[in-house]
């Protein structure tokens, strides 16, 4: 409060007529004439106690304000004559009133004659005494004067002084108010008449004790008693304030700051937000939020905005979308630690249904990006996919936050951009590119190119797709061999991965035979890369026809392309003449067999006698190691057989004469086996 506020002041009585007698401003002659009409006795009738009454009022013209006391003067010979002793006071200088006072010690009685005190400013100080304490009694008067002045703002409203408790009851509902409103409010605790003219209606009048019909007297106003009592939350903070059990709601004005409007109709508006703010349940988050935008309350300070905003989002368990649409307009005015609990109150319901807001400041303000990334750093996975199904464009901003969601199938199957998925997929380590992997696989997205995502890394890919269907968690039983066919169209790359030992899945293997022919898979060097594969494999690894991968491997050793011809059919003639002699074999793996095996028309049937030509072809040819070639075959039948087959070929009884040799070297030779040889040899 300001005490150094200049009051001015002035008096008025008889002197032939009412008039003003003295005053220490000049004023505009429509203030002045206001004020002359209102320092004269308000109406005839009833009955004015020796203290006076007292009127407040503005005067617009000049920008002041009217504080003034009426007494009646009986030493003057014409009856109804009065004192009126008037403070003015510049409006905006009313704050230097303290709350809940009124500067009643300021009034001073003249002396009839005696005028030169009133020719100059008073030098006291404008802070004023406090208000006489309104009589518990009091509380259901007070109650209806509150409820009927701010309930209908825009109407005068009266009571009858019954008691002589007017004059307290007035002058604290002034004080209560705030300045600019204080500087508006006209009223006055003593009428016989209204006071209301020219337009200018008042907002509270007394009509005094003793009048026949107050209601005739004051035709356009309403009478607080005969109105119902609002059951509004805003009255009874209201009322505390004013009876003195609390001076909460007088603070909160002050919080408010100089610019609050000057009319009553903010009173309700201002006190609902001070009751929304102290955490009365009666106040609903949407009424607090629609009172925020009443005009009324247009110039609030923003502490006191935010102050609303934030607890409806930060301190309700469930904000309305009013509160929400207001935190989000106002995200930069927060602190980041407000942000980031909202965040986490609000994350879930934002990305369901505010998405596109996300999404314009995740690209926005700093605030506002902070905002962004919290909610959806917070936000489950379960909504974020569920999001994410619902929003490609929303897909993208994730992804940018939130990698874990790679780990999803949801997410990963609808993921707009496949290409995105797998250039991310390649920054990440080892166990994340598992991970992105995995979940494209188990997706079963149409559009996934096979070779790309292959090469996001070989290892991980091949030990995904060997784990997902073991685990029956692919699509369906045959994607896995779809994919593996799918890649086999970049025969180099099947090539590498065979060679580095990657595929090491026995299905995988027996898809690459379907889709693939023998002498497909290079060998320009080294080690044959289908032999280390079919060597590599784990003892737990089976095939569903190990014929058929078997025979595939057969024919290989009998084409150009492998290195290891003698080593790779070792391997798989055992697997397949056992499955030969019972006239076994399925028709795939006879059909490439019986393309590739030597033998004539008449025994083209005798598939035993075929594949024993072409092992002994092979092993002349290749000048086949004789140790291998003694264990071909391991049934001593079977391997009679196979000599005899090697003796009758060209160069066979060379090749056989270094099998005798070889068997005659060891340390412990295989007696039958060499006999078997020599028999062939003699």
């Amino acid at each position: 409060m300001r005490d150094g506020a200049e009051i001015h002041q002035a008096i008025h009585g008889y002197a032939e007529g009412h008039t003003l007698l003295a005053s220490s401003i000049r004023l505009d002659k429509r203030d002045a004439r206001t004020m002359l009409v209102l320092s004269d006795l308000a109406g005839s009738g009833g009955i004015i106690g020796e203290e006076g009454y007292i009127t407040g009022y503005p005067l617009p013209v000049s920008g002041y304000y009217v504080l003034a006391k009426t007494w009646l003067a009986p030493e003057m010979r014409r009856p109804g004559c009065v004192w009126t002793h008037s403070l003015i006071i510049k409006a905006d200088r009313l704050d230097a009133i303290a709350r809940h006072a009124f500067p009643d010690e300021l009034f001073a009685r003249p002396e009839a004659g005696f005028y030169e005190p009133y020719k100059v400013p008073l030098s006291r100080r404008l802070h004023g005494k406090a208000v006489t304490p309104i009589r518990p009694a009091q509380e259901a008067l007070v109650r209806s004067i509150l409820s009927a002045l701010y309930a209908h703002p825009t109407k005068g409203v009266f009571f009858t002084d019954a008691d002589q408790s007017a004059t307290a009851i007035v002058t604290g509902v002034w004080s209560q108010q705030w300045t600019a409103l204080k500087a508006r409010f006209r009223f006055c605790t003593s009428v016989a008449a209204d006071r209301s003219a020219d337009g200018l209606q008042f907002d509270l009048q007394v009509t005094r004790k003793g009048l026949r019909n107050p209601a005739s007297v004051l035709k356009s106003s309403l009478d607080v008693r005969k109105l119902r009592i609002t059951q509004a939350p805003w009255l009874d903070p209201a009322v505390d304030d004013l009876i003195g059990s609390s001076s909460e709601l007088s603070t909160f004005f002050d919080e408010c700051g100089p610019v609050l409007v000057e009319g009553r109709e903010a009173f309700v508006p201002l006190a609902t937000l001070f009751c929304f703010l102290r955490g009365a349940p009666s106040v609903p988050q949407d009424e607090a939020m629609e009172t925020l935008e009443h005009p009324a309350v247009g110039s609030l300070p923003d502490r006191i905005r935010l102050g609303v905003i934030r607890r409806a989002v930060l301190a309700a368990d469930d904000a309305s979308s009013r509160a929400v649409a207001a935190f989000l307009d106002r995200l930069d005015l927060f602190d980041s630690a407000e942000r980031k609990e909202a965040a986490r109150r609000l994350g879930h319901r934002l990305v369901r249904t505010e998405r596109g807001r996300l999404l314009a400041m995740a690209e926005g303000t700093p605030g506002e990006m902070d905002f962004a990334s919290q909610v959806i750093d917070l936000a489950s996975t379960r909504n974020l996919v569920e999001a994410a199904i619902d929003d490609a464009s929303f897909a993208r901003t994730l992804l940018d936050r939130r990698r874990d969601l790679l780990a999803d199938s949801r997410f990963v199957s609808n993921y707009p951009d496949v290409g995105a998925l797998l250039s991310l997929a390649g920054q990440l380590d080892d166990a994340g590119k598992e991970v992105v992997i995995g979940a494209l696989l188990r997706s079963g997205r149409s559009d996934v190119d096979v070779r790309r995502l292959r090469r996001v890394d070989g290892r991980a890919f091949w030990k995904v797709l060997k784990d997902l269907a073991r685990g029956g968690e692919l699509p369906d039983r045959l994607y896995a061999s779809n994919l593996v066919r799918q890649l086999c169209d970049d025969i180099g790359l099947i090539t590498s991965d065979l060679s580095a030992g990657l595929v090491t899945s026995a299905p995988a293997l027996e898809a690459i035979c379907h889709a693939t022919w023998p002498d497909q898979i290079f060998n320009d060097y080294g080690a044959d890369p289908w032999l280390a594969a079919l060597e590599g494999l784990p003892k737990d690894e089976t095939f569903g026809d190990k014929t058929f991968v078997m025979a595939f491997s057969f024919c290989r050793a009998l084409g150009w392309r492998t290195r290891q011809p003698i080593e790779l059919a070792a391997l798989a003639l055992p697997g397949i003449y056992e499955v030969a002699k019972r006239g076994a074999l399925p028709p795939a793996a006879r059909s490439m067999l019986d393309n590739k095996l030597p033998g004539s028309y008449v025994h083209r049937w005798d598939m035993c006698k075929r594949l024993r030509r072409a092992v002994s072809d092979l092993f002349i040819d290749k000048r086949g190691s004789p140790s291998v070639y003694l264990h071909l075959l391991e049934d001593d039948g079977d391997f009679v057989a196979l000599v005899e087959e090697t003796a009758d070929r060209y160069g066979g009884r060379t090749f056989l004469k270094d099998v005798r040799r070889h068997l005659k070297c060891v340390d412990r030779p295989e007696k039958l086996k060499l006999k078997i040889v020599e028999l062939a040899l003699d």
